[in-house]
């Protein structure tokens, strides 16, 4: 064969190693898109979490006396669990105030596969 025909073509070993460079970039560029994948997923499962502990405490500040102590639930992948209770942190500045409203903390721990988090909030409660 003449060295114009050889010039015209690819070896073979130059053909598998453009096969072999083209397979690599592929697997890598699955690897970083199962990845992301997998990173979008766990963000959802984290905000629903978030989503279901900020309506459970606020169902708690509807009506605090009645969410008075402990309870769980269950919504999809989240179990949650709220305390809501008299909260000692201050002190009334003055006798006559201490009768007027009451301070509750409510706190709402939600957990799903792989993670947890807690939202804390206070609440004022009219004397009855």
């Amino acid at each position: 064969m003449s060295s114009e025909g050889r010039a015209l073509g690819f070896t073979l070993v130059e053909v598998l190693v453009a096969f072999a460079a083209v397979a690599l970039v592929l697997t890598v560029g699955f690897e970083l898109l199962v990845g992301a994948a997998r990173g979008t997923a766990a963000a959802e499962l984290r905000q629903r979490a978030h989503m279901v502990a900020e309506a459970v405490l606020a169902e708690a500040e509807l009506d605090l006396r009645s969410h008075a102590g402990s309870s769980t639930g269950r919504i999809d992948d989240v179990t949650w669990q709220r305390e809501v209770g008299p909260y000692h942190g201050v002190k009334a500045s003055s006798p006559g105030a201490a009768s007027l409203l009451h301070p509750y903390e409510i706190r709402v721990t939600a957990r799903w596969p792989g993670g947890s988090l807690t939202l804390t909030r206070l609440a004022l409660a009219s004397a009855e």
